[in-house]
């Protein structure tokens, strides 16, 4: 099957281009950076330099294709929602629009699971769940827009992926972000960590695209959490990686609602004096002091999804790799 990657220099599109190579597809890595991409030529991936603003682009990168698999985006947790509608909804019209004129009839979107999020303690949300109203950040915002886009689509067969903290070599994201605060000597952790979260080893996920791509047609049209299966406490995820990397930080129990009015103090700041990303906002403050997990059984049900790799041997995996980087 002959399948294109969105994304493919990033993050997930690099596993995904990787995983389903090795499951036999032809596949076609699609990205703007094009040092990446020569990596991934040498991997013997076919790679084309293309923008999601670059319409026509598309419209040439698809021809031949049989499947996209649509996993670019803005992910950030900070910025104006100007540049996430232009990036995520914008340009999932124009992934769309090109599926469209080369007659690709089958489209898997990588959505998250954030547009559940509304501040308050949520336990086994199903796919049916309502989504978050007003949404938590411009990035969710512009996730709930671009799941429109997709759904709304005539002539097109569609899945949306609601992944929850993927994780994984290669990651810059989690872990990266919980050792860059560790290393400072301390961690805030509030509730003393005592928060449920559900996670997703990458593999996983990739795992899943590989049983949508060759899914039957009543698996299609669909909307599916993913995650590891395996909620596991903040506490608990934050011990494993900091045994494994080698980091031992005094961990600070603070109040949530500290913790709250330092997110949105430090977020105003930041807005006010025209700053970048602050170290803490009010919606990453937020995901540290409610629990929420997912009811993956449609995943389960409908594709005989089964997570390959758990949680303690996914960071295992994950800090290896950046020891690794790191020359140790």
């Amino acid at each position: 099957m002959r399948i294109g990657i969105t994304g493919a220099t990033g993050f997930l599109g690099h596993h995904l281009c990787r995983g389903l190579q090795a499951a036999g597809h032809e596949v076609l890595a699609l990205g703007r950076d094009g040092k990446k991409g020569r990596g991934l030529e040498l991997q013997g991936l076919r790679f084309v330099s293309v923008d999601l603003q670059d319409r026509q682009g598309l419209v040439q990168a698809f021809e031949g294709l049989d499947i996209v698999v649509h996993a670019a985006a803005l992910s950030s947790v900070w910025g104006p929602y100007e540049k996430f509608y232009r990036i995520n909804v914008l340009g999932t019209k124009n992934v769309v629009e090109a599926c469209r004129k080369n007659g690709i009839g089958k489209l898997v979107y990588i959505s998250s699971s954030s547009v559940y999020f509304n501040f308050r303690d949520r336990f086994e949300i199903a796919e049916s769940a309502a989504l978050a109203e007003p949404s938590p950040s411009c990035y969710t915002r512009s996730k709930v827009a671009a799941e429109r886009v997709i759904m709304e689509a005539e002539g097109l067969d569609w899945v949306v992926l609601r992944p929850r903290g993927i994780f994984g070599p290669g990651d810059g994201s989690i872990i990266p972000r919980v050792l860059r605060i560790a290393r400072k000597g301390w961690f805030p952790l509030p509730r003393k960590g005592e928060v449920w979260v559900d996670l997703t080893y990458v593999e996983n996920l990739v795992q899943l695209v590989s049983l949508v791509v060759k899914a039957e047609p009543a698996a299609w049209r669909q909307v599916y959490n993913v995650s590891n299966g395996q909620p596991v406490l903040i506490a608990d995820f934050f011990d494993q990686v900091m045994k494994g990397i080698g980091v031992c930080p005094r961990k600070l129990n603070t109040p949530v609602w500290l913790m709250k009015r330092v997110g949105s103090g430090v977020e105003s700041l930041a807005r006010v004096l025209g700053l970048g990303e602050p170290p803490l906002t009010r919606y990453t403050v937020g995901l540290l002091c409610h629990d929420q997990t997912l009811d993956i059984s449609n995943a389960r049900e409908r594709l005989g999804y089964v997570p390959c790799c758990t949680i303690e041997e996914g960071v295992r995996r994950t800090v290896e790799s950046m020891k690794e980087a790191e020359g140790e």
